[in-house]
């Protein structure tokens, strides 16, 4: 599975420009998306990085149907219209193609939506760790291992760019645990301790779920 990371910067960065994104990616620039063969995973926004930022996370099964969706995307003049609304509300937008790493199933994010449904998150968590050289191999491992003991519902890497990126996306805020200063234990450094030497730096994004996201 592919995903595509669309990253919205509202201008102006407002409670109204947002709710006029919503509303445009609720009535067409999702189904746009959706009817040529993707399909929207996640809808955030968030201010780690930009005010009221919107995140969305597209899904594709594979390089060729991302391809496909790009040409009939631009064919669609349905699709260019709800484009250009949508830039004229975040002129300034980024996209990155990721694939999952392996570590975490792709099924751990179906179970996530599915979860949410009957149990909204409210909250969610982007790590963006940036793994040492020639480590990648090691952190994949580590990661596969405690996989199944975190709330870890995927683990990507762009498909270009910087090789050494990995992003995971947590259920809940982890980072509260560190909100407040307390002395380190012995569990804390036992899986900080071998994180940091395969992962020395990492980044935190919280998300909140917009009204159309899948994941709530």
């Amino acid at each position: 599975m592919l995903y595509l990371q669309q990253d919205f910067d509202l201008h102006p960065a407002s409670p109204r420009t947002r709710d006029a994104f919503v509303a445009l990616a609720q009535d067409a620039l999702v189904p746009a998306a959706e009817r040529h063969g993707a399909r929207l995973v996640a809808a955030f926004f968030g201010n780690s990085e930009w005010f009221f930022r919107v995140t969305h996370y597209l899904e594709l099964p594979s390089l060729g149907a991302f391809e496909s969706w790009r040409v009939a995307c631009l064919g669609d003049a349905a699709a260019c219209d709800a484009a250009s609304r949508a830039e004229a509300l975040a002129p300034s937008r980024r996209e990155t193609l990721l694939e999952s790493l392996g570590a975490i199933p792709v099924e751990a994010l179906a179970r996530g939506i599915e979860s949410a449904r009957e149990k909204p998150q409210g909250i969610y968590t982007a790590a963006h760790l940036e793994i040492a050289p020639a480590r990648m191999a090691d952190f994949t491992k580590m990661l596969a291992a405690a996989g199944p003991m975190l709330p870890i519902l995927a683990s990507w890497r762009p498909v270009a760019g910087n090789p050494d990126l990995v992003i995971d996306l947590w259920k809940g805020d982890p980072e509260a645990t560190y909100a407040r200063y307390a002395p380190a234990d012995a569990r804390a450094n036992a899986f900080m301790d071998p994180l940091r030497e395969v992962a020395p730096k990492e980044r935190i994004v919280r998300y909140f779920p917009l009204p159309y996201s899948p994941l709530q």
